[in-house]
């Protein structure tokens, strides 16, 4: 027995098509612009991991996750970059935007958010570059491991 008809989907999925394909291109563009700078992190930490590796630290590394579909928004794309329960979020928007969260810790509010225009290369890499350090500094401090959460 079928309970539920099928045709009230399909014409859901139509009228979601027929809106959501003016956004294609935007949202393509966003993913391959995260695609992009998800690599020069990665290539960044690499150097990190290495620098570390020669000082006989290769336990202290960073995660870069992959690219993959915002959890917020359909038309973003997010990149996850953790260690242990600190994690750090780049967000490329369908509307030319990065947004970088965090660091924060995995279980609390997320946050601080800095932006960018992926246009801007000059204020990117600027705000970039800041967040990957902060991110680095709070996943090493031993000071923010060890404190007590609030409640």
């Amino acid at each position: 027995m079928k309970l539920l008809d099928r045709d009230l989907l399909r014409a859901s999925a139509v009228a979601l098509a027929k809106r959501e394909l003016a956004h294609r291109e935007d949202v393509e563009r966003a993913r391959s612009q995260l695609v992009e700078l998800r690599a020069d992190v990665f290539e960044c930490f690499d150097v990190f991991h290495q620098t570390l590796d020669t000082k006989g630290l290769d336990v202290l590394h960073l995660e870069v996750g992959e690219v993959r579909q915002d959890r917020k928004d359909f038309r973003s794309w997010e990149c996850v970059l953790r260690r242990g329960r600190w994690k750090a979020i780049l967000v490329a928007k369908s509307s030319g935007k990065l947004r970088c969260v965090g660091p924060f810790r995995e279980g609390e509010e997320e946050g601080p958010c800095a932006h960018a225009r992926f246009e801007e290369k000059e204020r990117m890499k600027e705000v970039v570059e800041g967040f990957l350090l902060r991110f680095v500094n709070a996943a090493f401090d031993p000071e923010r491991l060890y404190r007590k959460k609030k409640r």
